[in-house]
């Protein structure tokens, strides 16, 4: 049974410091783990490095990061009998094209969970605030410039992924990139088919080829056999950290002047163009969030006036980053559209217990008549059709009819 005493001792002799990179092969090994709930795990100090190294100037989105201030604490020994160390840190950053420029400072939590008996570290958790993941990918990451980077690098550097795709110019591809969402859902998961999980992994792409499908938008095996940047694993970062973790996050924060966002653009502004899009300049030349106006509802949440109404739980644009939208002219015809996520009729057609109303015997070939009675009846042999007779009784329409 793991000790206190031996948690502090083994912790304090790895001597971890997150940004010591060539010591990594010291601090982890091939089953660590690092993640965040919105991105997904990253496995091995290599992936491990790869992955910190995108929050660091070693990164084409960042020109600087400062830590300010910063607060550790022991945080308890797991049922896995591995001691946890929780670090909350505030930084400071200041972003660089192809992003848009921007000085913010922001506040992460990780929280390690070290090996007493292998004295590595055996995986580690991220936290960052939801305001911050949506400045991140939604503003400043969410350029033309951007998408084109990451074309340009599917292109130049990831050539069987371009091809797999079917391009024949950046343009057509940066369509294609464009059409995707940031992010999915209220939380801001990236680890899906998004534009977010594309801007992460085409770093990684520039540099290491096993990377490549990571950016495809066809599906794409990795050397792993994985496919990733396709479907998002929804983690929850509640199930990462405990409410005390939360709420010690949201205490040291506090203390140190952050307000519920845990983060503040600090671009000094004389006007609103100095300030990054969706924000303003505001009182003491700071640049600060625009506030929801009033007639923001379901068809402008993507509006500069609106973008920031996700801000209040029971505003309409809440539903559609939590795609729980169902719009009142929503029927079974429109699922396809995002208005229309969250209704339950579209629910019903995916997972195929929908029978469309004008279904019938005649049309069951069809995918979305699979789940009425009547094709049931047919597929099963118990069907009479009403003109079945004597002559007829071989055939599939009949074969359910008396003898």
């Amino acid at each position: 049974m793991t000790t206190i005493t031996e948690c502090f001792v083994g912790f304090a002799a790895l001597n971890f410091s997150i940004l010591n990179f060539p010591a990594y092969p010291t601090y982890f090994n091939e089953a660590s783990y690092m993640q965040l709930a919105q991105a997904g795990q990253y496995y091995g100090p290599t992936d491990i490095e790869e992955y910190v190294r995108f929050a660091t100037p070693s990164s084409p989105y960042f020109e600087s990061l400062v830590g300010l201030d910063s607060q550790q604490d022991f945080a308890g020994i797991d049922t896995d009998g591995l001691c946890m160390f929780r670090t909350i840190t505030k930084s400071r950053y200041l972003t660089s094209a192809p992003a848009v420029v921007a000085n913010f400072d922001l506040l992460v939590m990780s929280k390690v969970h070290y090996n007493v008996s292998s004295t590595k570290i055996a995986r580690t958790f991220i936290y960052y605030s939801e305001a911050f993941l949506d400045f991140f990918f939604a503003v400043l990451l969410n350029t033309d410039s951007l998408r084109q980077s990451v074309c340009t690098t599917m292109r130049d550097s990831c050539s069987s992924t371009w091809s797999l795709n079917g391009y024949s110019s950046i343009s057509q591809c940066t369509s294609a990139l464009s059409s995707l969402p940031v992010a999915r859902g209220g939380l801001y998961h990236i680890d899906g088919k998004s534009q977010g999980c594309r801007a992460l992994h085409a770093v990684f792409a520039a540099l290491n080829p096993n990377h490549c499908p990571h950016i495809s938008f066809a599906p794409q095996i990795d050397f792993k056999g994985a496919f990733k940047c396709q479907s998002s694993g929804l983690v929850d970062p509640a199930t990462l950290f405990s409410s005390s973790d939360l709420s010690a996050y949201e205490t040291f924060g506090q203390s140190i002047g952050f307000d519920s966002r845990f983060l503040t653009v600090t671009d000094v502004c004389s006007s609103d163009a100095d300030c990054p899009p969706t924000y303003q300049c505001g009182a003491g030349s700071q640049c600060e969030p625009v506030p929801c106006a009033w007639w923001c509802n379901l068809y402008t949440c993507s509006f500069s006036s609106c973008v920031h109404c996700d801000a209040g739980t029971d505003h309409p644009c809440v539903s559609i980053l939590e795609e729980t939208v169902c719009a009142p002219w929503c029927n079974s015809w429109t699922c396809g559209l995002s208005l229309c996520e969250g209704c339950p009729v579209c629910a019903a057609i995916e997972s195929q217990t929908y029978c469309h109303s004008w279904c019938n015997a005649y049309t069951c070939g069809l995918s979305s008549c699979t789940p009425c009675a009547v094709c049931s009846d047919l597929a099963a042999g118990a069907l009479c059709a009403s003109w079945c007779n004597a002559y007829t009784q071989d055939m599939s329409f009949c074969l359910g009819c008396p003898p």
